[in-house]
């Protein structure tokens, strides 16, 4: 149903309707109307079909010849059958008729054309007769209702809300302000109603045809405009009173909140009596109303007589509202009484002045309640309140003057906002104080009567002002209000006043400009001229109370400044201030001298000697200054600084206002440490001395002081000051544990937003619960609206979040539709909920503008919350564009989009401009002195001195006309000063010739070659032949460097080429490079250097023919100084001195076996060793920093006996004299195979039984034996090409299996990893994206893509399902076979599939007819992977099978995407139960053609038992089965004989079905009804398979409304096995088997994460005993296995502080894998500032995260539902930063994909991406794979969102 149906018209018959020619915005002026009869009939029998019937009777007087009677009418259905004109001013009536009527929507027109011209002096009486529906728009009439407690029903109302132009809504009539007339409105209604109007009552009447309907009609009004009148029908009840007159004043409101009514009722008729004494003119009505309406949009309402209010404006509970709630209300009160006389009495003629009616309210009201309550100071808090407001808004360039043009109904609307009301009120102020009192009253008075119960223009206003001035010689005769006045009304924005003194002189030179906070605007372009009062005081003079002007400053006719030159001011030792008391709208900026002085005396003890206003004037001004950069930070804070000495409110609240703005810039910045400190330190002592949160308001005499008290503890609690944050969850606690907390609250009402914010905030979901349920019960409006805020405070669910904001927006809902913007603006002032605020906003622009909005203002209302929070250009530019692409929203609303946009912008510019210096200055008060640069970039070397040509040559292969023979390569390092450490090379490469060339082609990378000592020599013949280079060339694509030969090099011959070479030792992770470590006793940072060459690093180090298959031996030497060691592959053969260098020696290593570059290794350091040696005697050391040496005992035990493992399973012994394996702080890769010197991540070798889990000892276990493994699979035999990278990486992944299960049997780790890689493939692999295992490589940056999970986990897999359908003797005599051929060589895996073919046809373990090539082709040379369909027919006992790829995209077609493959058919019944034989029982074969062929399983059971394809997972396929055997699967798994089915086939179920759920192949009842029988599973496998599927869900879930059903279901879940296992106490060494410890630990850490039991608190518990211990780096009371619950969980329910502890315990720590679990502990924050510090530091080169760490912390805080949306958006915003800060590692940014695309499930956010990357190619170069699979992913989830989330959300739903 769209909003604005312009307006419906009944035809009459025999009308003709046509165009209306008439299209100006304001009504003709042929007509005037002299009063109306309105009668309404409303009828609300059925509330949901309310209805209302009305005829209106208008006296026209004409006034002009016209032809027709145009007026306002909309959604009006008007019938026209009885409309009648008659002319009634002859002595008889005289009937005219309507010929015709024509409407024109633009204007809402309905146009009568007459059938006699109208003539002018004529009275027309026109009668219509309408209806429309009663609708709860909040506009026009419209119903309204309540919840009556008693009954227990929903009562309903009706209410008017005509202002500015809906009364049209309601009945047709002169819609415009300059139309008045008097009404005499009557009701008909039900008479158990109320009915009110404007005036009192006349008479009440029976309805003639309505049983029990009566008429209510009331006096005639006095004459008013349309938007005046009002009427409601009610049940309400009312609190009488009376005005001194003895006028009637009644207080209405529904009958449960009549009690809130006292004060309203009090307050009224005072505040009236004061306007009659003030303005000298009598309330002109015979009665007052003022009615609370539970459904309003505006605060209040003035209609004349019926003023209607929102009920936080009007009532008042002392026992649940605040000092704050009774001034709101007492102004709100003020505000419409006084325009009883501003707006009703008097009335602007257009609404052009509309700030004659709001500006003076405005105004008027705060002297209205500074007179009732004098105690409460609010004339000076109020007016620099609508100071500081129009200060913001009006230094906009987008602002507008306060009078200015309106020509629509939109712009109407727009007008009432910030410069009508407090820019108006703040130059009638200013004209208050200049003028003085008694010309100020008697120019009003003058003006009110002469204009009263007419309209009047701003001029009218200046004339009567100007009379009494000049008569009272308040301003010069040749001065004038309206010359003065004009150039506050007319032009927009506001002066600043630059005073620059001459101290010498004694004067000060004045010159104006328009103030603007976008420094990058033409002030001059935007300027114009103020006549401005200037009033001022010296320091010596101290006259802050004379506030009229000592001078002014003046424009001249053309409107500029005239120069401006104040005498007699004192010298250089004294201030002077301008703008005593801020009298006038204007900001002043001094010169240097000048602001010293004054912030000398605030920094005194005679700070107060400048008044309280002017202080807080002062903090004001220079805080506008540093935003715009013409005052530095360091003045700002210099004239803050003196704030622990303030004790008034007004500067302080100036401050928080400014400091408000400031922390919403900076809060989502790592700085925001040294802004909460600076914070802290600023109001700490002000919090002591208030006494802090605690009750003391009751002994606080001033009012002040309590608004003091409540906004420091505001900001304390904020900032985290003191106790104030524990105080108010005790305060909470407290509150909680009452039995009735409805009756009771213990919480001091003054501070209950903050409490009750603060405990939401900290708490839980419990505690959202607890307050939501306060909520949804309570009786007073003030405290829902206090509530209501609070609970968009969470900051750990944003779930909640999400459900506010949708709730918000339902019509249906518990959220008042009035309450939409302020839900809004609450939700993204939360540092989680500004993201889903705006993602929420700009998914359902179109909804909200179709179903909530009838006037788009409103809508607007919505931006301010979400605009004021961008601050990055990236930001900026999205919210620009979503904008300007949203204008069919927008219209009417252009100023708002244009200040939108504005206020963006300045954020932006702020960010550019002074966020750094703003820092340095906040860093200057605290005394701390830091770097700024967090962002320093790794710099790329020049190659330089090579004579650089282009090659001819640009295959990305290199020629095969050559290959190397043998290696001699010296490399000395110099590391004497680390930073600028250099490596020397020379390289000397036998080179056999097998093809005539004239070229050398080989790698090199960023090396210098000394070009002049290049020698090129044939070694073959008996002499050396010396040959020459007679150029080179390089080609930077694939990194060739090729030498041009003098001669040819002729097939045969072995040439011998010798290059020198030098590069900068860096730190980019790859090559050869240095690593740190930092060595605690000497209190040094240790470096040495370390290599990782592959895939393509080799040629970092040194020239050579860096491909796989160009084997060779090598003989290294390593030149460094003698008190390093050096190491690599080789064992040393002899050390010698240096022959010049002093300490320095020659290494040189015994020559290889042949091996491929990327497997050469070489190290020097100071490390220590751990001896071990192999079973042949074989020296096997392991090496670490000595301070970690003590790590080293398990890698150094378990090495040898998976390398005697590999020995016997491959028949070939260990081929080298040596093996070492070094352990490096700065690696990337988690190890590295070299031959005889394998490198790892420290994390990946050392393992503390002090401080590392058992999972650290398993990663450990599986990392040592998949790089051992590869000395057999990688390095003996290594593969031709990339191609085949999975022959390396797929074998040693699945060997590395069965290694750690023969060294650790009690770890039952075969059936885990298998498992485990499935998972990971049947992710990555049902992707469309996804690749072969064997596929073409052409770029070395598709080699690093190749290294994925479909190289190592589906490599992996295949090779096991080979294994188990060939059988352990085939499999291992066909491995042995082709290790034995190919050892020493290059092999492709179709060599690999004849060896295992030969020992398969041997053995008897394939058919004659089947070969391994056909079968295993099928699954490494095509993409995925295949579900298999399994329908079966119960009666004939058998089963149809079919195949196709499994994809989780949707929207693509299976079969377009199909393949075939060879499947091994594994299956048992629920009778057989044979899970242990997973030999193929049969198979699904593929023709030639590729095509599947058809399968038929005969002799399969009955109807009543299951069948189970796939035992023990033996193959890499899904399968989905018909529904009956799901049903039988379910209910076996449901009943106590569940472990019938093997536990690796029950994990195989739950992940099937799941997937399937996800595909909507399977309904989510059928899958959660396979995961419900896991309250009596204690077995690891299904447990992680089923929670590693839920965590996908949950990510997604997690950002939703239904997430609380989730959490809900999960507590169910969980709880049984939590608390059999003991929960999160440690029982730990009470576990015999290893798995139950791991299941221990995986069930505590979901338990943890959804609150269950005592799992929280005891978390917390330990954390607080360790930081109890006195050295808490030596003594750690946490249970190792479950330190990374505790860490995380005690992080995210804790403080700063808390926070800061783990951060010391990760700089000190001393073991790898202890520092990965603080990271990942310190990003559970839930605290933006401090993930935002985290995602910095991680990307800070010179930071204190090592870089090889830094893609884990990322991961580590997108994981977090509040770090999620901040590490998309940092890395969105600093991609480009980001690819640099890797390079040349692009392929780890791929890393940092997962954590965002699988989050990502709303198509905007995927569009968004998709634009994104589409716009980053650069930083995407490289990973075109890594991002298509995650848009690909991404829209999955979309899909899955769209499609499931509504069947899933209701699954779960049955489930808890």
């Amino acid at each position: 149903m769209k909003w604005f149906i312009l307006f419906v018209v009944a035809l009459a018959a025999g009308l003709a309707t046509c165009d209306s020619t008439y299209n100006h915005y304001r009504l003709p002026t042929a007509l005037r109307p002299q009063k109306y009869q309105l009668s309404i009939l409303t009828l609300m029998d059925n509330p949901k079909e309310s209805r209302f019937n009305g005829t209106v009777k208008i006296l026209i007087e004409v006034l002009e010849n016209t032809k027709n009677i145009t007026l306002h009418s909309k959604e009006l259905l008007i019938d026209e059958s009885q409309t009648t004109l008659t002319q009634v001013n002859s002595g008889e009536k005289q009937d005219n008729c309507v010929s015709s009527t024509a409407v024109n929507p633009a204007h809402d027109y309905y146009i009568l054309n007459t059938c006699q011209e109208l003539l002018p002096g004529n009275i027309y009486e026109l009668n219509l007769y309408f209806s429309a529906d009663l609708k709860a728009q909040l506009e026009g009439y419209y119903r309204s209702f309540y919840e009556d407690p008693v009954a227990n029903e929903t009562r309903w109302i009706t209410i008017t809300q005509f202002e500015p132009a809906s009364a049209r809504l309601a009945f047709p009539c002169f819609d415009e302000p300059n139309y008045k007339a008097p009404f005499v409105v009557t009701l008909g209604h039900h008479k158990k109603f109320t009915s009110l109007s404007n005036m009192p009552v006349k008479e009440t009447k029976p309805h003639k045809s309505l049983p029990d309907y009566v008429w209510t009609e009331f006096e005639e009004s006095v004459p008013m405009s349309t938007y005046l009148v009002a009427y409601s029908i009610n049940d309400f009840s009312h609190k009488p009173s009376t005005l001194p007159n003895g006028v009637p004043f009644r207080t209405w409101a529904r009958p449960n909140a009549i009690d809130q009514c006292d004060y309203a009722s009090e307050f009224g008729p005072k505040v009236l009596q004061f306007y009659e004494e003030l303005f000298g003119i009598k309330f002109p009505l015979p009665k007052m109303d003022q009615i609370a309406v539970a459904d309003f949009f505006a605060g209040a309402m003035e209609n004349w007589g019926l003023v209607t209010y929102r009920e936080s404006a009007l009532l008042f509970s002392p026992k649940h509202s605040a000092l704050s709630n009774k001034q709101y209300a007492a102004k709100a009160l003020a505000h419409e009484f006084a325009h009883q006389w501003f707006g009703n009495l008097v009335t602007m003629k257009w609404w052009t002045d509309l700030w004659l009616n709001e500006g003076f309210a405005t105004y008027v009201a705060s002297l209205g309640v500074a007179h009732i309550h004098p105690e409460w100071d609010f004339l000076k808090m109020d007016s620099f309140e609508n100071l500081y407001t129009i200060f913001q808004r009006d230094a906009m360039e987008s602002s507008h003057p306060i009078s200015r043009p309106i020509q629509t109904v939109k712009e109407i609307n727009e007008n009432f906002d910030d410069i009508s009301y407090k820019k108006g009120s703040s130059v009638i102020r200013m004209m208050h104080l200049f003028l003085g009192e008694e010309t100020f009253r008697s120019g009003l008075k003058t003006y009110l009567r002469r204009y009263k119960y007419k309209n009047a223009e701003q001029d009218n206003l200046w004339e009567s002002l100007t009379q009494a001035a000049h008569e009272n010689d308040a301003l010069p005769k040749n001065y004038d209000v309206k010359t003065i006045m004009d150039s506050w009304t007319l032009q927009t924005g506001y002066p600043v006043i630059k005073v620059t003194r001459d101290y010498a002189a004694g004067t000060a030179e004045l010159t104006q400009e328009r103030f603007l906070l976008n420094p990058e605007l033409s002030l001059s372009h935007n300027g114009g001229c103020w006549w401005v009062p200037l009033s001022y005081t010296t320091q010596s003079e101290l006259d802050f109370n004379n506030t009229l002007p000592e001078d002014w400053l003046e424009c001249s006719q053309k409107g500029r400044s005239l120069p401006k030159r104040i005498e007699n001011l004192p010298g250089a030792d004294q201030w002077v201030i301008f703008n005593t008391k801020l009298s006038a709208p204007y900001k002043v900026n001094y010169d240097a001298q000048n602001w010293k002085l004054l912030i000398q005396t605030l920094n005194s003890e005679d700070f107060e000697s400048i008044h309280v206003v002017n202080r807080a004037q002062l903090i004001d001004d220079v805080f506008s200054f540093a935003w715009t950069g013409e005052q530095n930070y360091e003045t700002a804070l210099g004239v803050m600084e003196y704030l622990h000495r303030e004790r008034e409110l007004l500067p302080w609240r100036a401050a928080f206002q400014k400091l408000t703005i400031l922390s919403r810039l900076v809060r989502r910045t790592p700085n925001f440490a040294y802004f909460k400190r600076y914070i802290n330190k600023l109001i700490a002592p002000l919090y002591e001395e208030l006494n802090g949160i605690n009750d003391t308001f009751g002994s606080i005499q001033s009012k002040d002081l309590i608004q003091l008290k409540a906004e420091t503890v505001a900001f304390a609690c904020i900032y985290q000051v003191s106790d104030c944050v524990s105080r108010s969850k005790d305060y909470f606690r407290e509150w909680r544990s009452v039995a009735n907390p409805d009756e009771t609250n213990p919480v001091p009402i003054e501070v209950r937003g903050i409490v009750y914010c603060t405990s939401v905030k900290h708490g839980c979901d419990e505690d959202w619960q607890f307050l939501w349920t306060r909520y949804l019960k309570s009786n007073v409006a003030a405290e829902e609206e206090t509530i209501f805020n609070a609970l968009t405070c969470s900051h750990k669910v944003w779930w909640l979040l999400q459900l506010q904001l949708e709730g918000s927006l339902d019509p249906t809902g518990d959220i008042r539709i009035q309450d939409d913007p302020s839900t809004f603006d609450s939700v993204a002032a939360n540092q989680i909920g500004l993201h889903l605020d705006k993602m929420y906003f700009m998914e359902n622009l179109d909804h909200i503008y179709d179903d909530f909005y009838p006037v788009t203002t409103t809508l607007a209302k919505l931006w301010p919350s979400l605009s004021k929070k961008v601050n990055t250009t990236r930001e900026y530019i999205v919210f620009k564009d979503f904008l300007d692409n949203s204008w069919q929203y927008l219209k009417g609303t252009k100023q708002l989009v244009q200040q939108t946009k504005e206020d963006m912008l300045v954020s932006v510019q702020w960010q550019e401009r002074n966020y750094q210096q703003f820092f340095e200055a906040i860093q200057h008060k605290l005394n701390e002195n830091h770097s700024m640069d967090w962002f320093l970039l790794l710099s790329v070397a020049l190659v330089a001195g090579l004579a650089t040509c282009d090659s001819t040559y640009n295959h990305y292969r290199l020629p095969t006309a050559l290959r190397p023979q043998k290696y001699q390569l010296s490399i000395l390092t110099l590391t004497d000063n680390p930073e600028e450490s250099r490596f020397n090379g020379t390289v000397k490469i036998l080179i056999e010739v097998l093809e005539n060339t004239k070229n050398i082609t080989l790698h090199s990378k960023e090396l210098l070659i000394d070009e002049s000592q290049t020698t090129l020599t044939q070694v073959n013949s008996g002499e050396k032949k010396d040959n020459c280079v007679s150029s080179t060339a390089v080609n930077p694509a694939h990194d060739y460097y090729i030498l041009n030969t003098c001669q040819e090099l002729l097939a045969g011959n072995i040439y011998e080429l010798s290059l020198t070479f030098s590069a900068d030792l860096k730190a980019q992770l790859e090559g050869y490079y240095r690593s740190s470590y930092e060595d605690p006793v000497a209190n040094e940072t240790r470096w040495i250097t370390i290599t990782q060459f592959e895939p393509a690093s080799a040629r970092l180090a040194f020239p050579c023919f860096d491909e796989p298959n160009y084997k060779a031996p090598f003989v290294v030497t390593l030149g460094h100084h003698k008190k390093f060691t050096s190491l690599s592959n080789m064992p040393v053969k002899e050390t010698n001195p240096h022959e010049s260098l002093p300490d320095y020696v020659w290494t040189e290593f015994e020559e290889s076996v042949p091996m491929s570059t990327y497997l050469v290794a070489y190290s020097i350091n100071d490390f220590s060793h751990k001896p071990s040696t192999l079973p042949n005697g074989a020296l096997f050391r392991t090496w670490a920093r000595p301070n970690a040496i003590d790590q080293c005992d398990y890698a150094s035990d378990f090495g040898p006996k998976v390398l005697q493992f590999y020995e016997e399973l491959f028949g070939i012994k260990f081929p080298l004299p040596k093996m070492d394996q070094i352990a490096v702080p700065d690696f990337f890769a988690g190890a590295m195979e070299n031959w005889g010197l394998v490198t790892y991540r420290e994390s990946a070798l050392l393992f503390s039984p002090e401080h590392s889990a058992l999972d650290d000892k398993q990663h450990t276990a599986e990392v040592l034996a998949h790089e051992l493994a590869h000395q057999w699979f990688g390095n003996l035999v290594t593969m031709k090409w990339w191609t085949d990278l999975w022959l390396n990486e797929g074998f040693a992944t699945y060997v590395a299996t069965l290694g750690v299960a023969n060294v650790h049997p009690e770890w039952h780790s075969l059936d885990k990893e298998s498992v485990s890689n499935l998972l990971t493939l049947f992710r990555k692999d049902s992707l469309e994206s996804s690749h072969p295992i064997s596929r073409p490589i052409q770029l070395v940056s598709q080699i690093f893509e190749n290294f994925d999970a479909i190289a190592y986990e589906k490599g992996s897999s295949v090779l096991r399902m080979m294994h188990l359908f060939l059988g352990e003797e085939s499999f291992r005599s066909g491995l042995k076979s082709y290790l034995q051929m190919y050892k020493y060589k290059n092999a492709e895996q179709d060599n690999l599939w004849e060896s295992l073919t030969q020992a398969a046809h041997k053995n008897g373990a394939l058919p004659k007819d089947y070969d391994i090539k056909a079968i295993m082709n099928s699954w490494t040379l095509q993409t995925g992977y295949p579900v298999i369909n399994v329908t079966r027919d119960y009666a004939a006992g058998t089963a149809e099978l079919t195949q196709e790829r499994y994809l989780l995209n949707s929207e693509v077609s299976r079969s377009q995407n199909g393949g075939c493959w060879w499947v091994p058919l594994s299956y048992t019944t629920q009778a057989k139960l044979d899970f242990n034989n997973t030999s193929p029982e049969d198979w699904l074969e593929c023709s030639k053609e590729g095509r599947s062929l058809p399968k038929r399983i005969e002799n399969l059971p009955g109807a009543d038992q299951w069948v189970l394809f796939n035992t023990k997972l033996s193959a890499p396929y899904k399968v989905n089965y018909d529904a009956q055997n799901w049903k039988l699967l379910i209910q076996t798994l449901n009943s106590k004989d569940f472990e019938s089915i093997h536990v690796v086939n029950r994990a195989q179920l739950i992940d099937d079905v799941l997937y399937f759920g996800w595909t909507g192949e399977q309904d989510y009842e059928t899958a959660l009804g396979v995961i419900q029988y896991l309250h009596q599973e204690r077995e690891l496998l299904p447990w992680r398979v089923a929670l590693d599927n839920l965590k996908l869900l949950n990510r997604i879930v997690r950002q939703t409304a239904n997430y609380g059903s989730f959490k809900r279901y999960i507590r169910k879940l969980i709880t049984p096995i939590y608390e059999d296992l003991k929960g999160i106490n440690d029982t730990f060494s009470s576990i015999q088997q290893k798995d139950q410890i791991l299941l221990k630990t995986t069930v505590a850490t979901w338990a943890c994460g959804y609150q269950v039991s005592d799992c929280v608190p005891r978390a917390v518990n330990y954390l607080h005993k360790w930081q109890a211990e006195p050295n808490p780096d030596e003594n750690n009371p946490v249970p190792i296995d479950i330190r990374n619950i505790v860490y995380c969980t005690a992080i995210e329910h804790g403080s700063d502080e808390d926070w800061e502890f783990l951060w010391s315990r990760y700089l000190k720590a001393n073991v790898a894998s202890e520092k990965l679990t603080i990271l990942d502990a310190l990003s559970c924050s839930q605290e933006v500032w401090l993930l935002q510090r985290l995602l910095e530091m991680s990307f800070d080169p010179e930071g204190d995260i090592r870089k090889q760490d830094s893609a884990w912390v990322f991961t580590s805080v997108a994981a977090n539902e509040v770090g999620f949306l901040l590490a998309k958006k940092y890395f969105m915003d600093n991609v480009e930063s980001i690819y640099k800060f890797y390079h040349p590692l692009p392929k780890v940014v791929s890393r940092l994909l997962p954590p965002l695309y699988e989050q990502i499930f709303r198509r905007s956010d995927y569009n968004e991406f998709n634009d994104f990357v589409a716009n980053s190619k650069e930083s995407f170069k490289g990973l075109e794979q890594a991002s298509q699979q995650a848009l690909e992913i991404m829209l999955t989830n979309v899909q899955w969102n769209e499609r499931n989330y509504a069947n899933f959300s209701s699954a779960i739903r049955e489930f808890y």
